[in-house]
């Protein structure tokens, strides 16, 4: 297998009132041909909320959500709770 370094600072950025995203693979409006995907791996993004912002629920199928909180506290709820 080939390893490949992709810096921190390569990653794809979004900003949405509040809510800041750094994709590591072309998602939304973030496309970079030689970063579709790792594998069965998708999507690997980091999110950083504001105070008191969430995010939209969406549809989801076949996925796997892991969410690691670095700091402050996090609520999530979904169709099978």
């Amino acid at each position: 297998m080939k390893i490949e370094v992709h810096t921190s600072d390569s990653r794809g950025v979004a900003q949405f009132e509040g809510i800041a995203i750094r994709h590591t693979f072309s998602y939304q409006n973030y496309y970079n041909k030689d970063r579709i995907a790792f594998g069965g791996l998708r999507v690997l993004n980091d999110y950083t909320l504001a105070p008191g912002k969430s995010l939209k629920k969406k549809a989801l199928r076949n996925m796997e959500i892991l969410c690691i909180v670095l700091s402050g506290a996090l609520s999530y709820k979904d169709s099978m709770a």
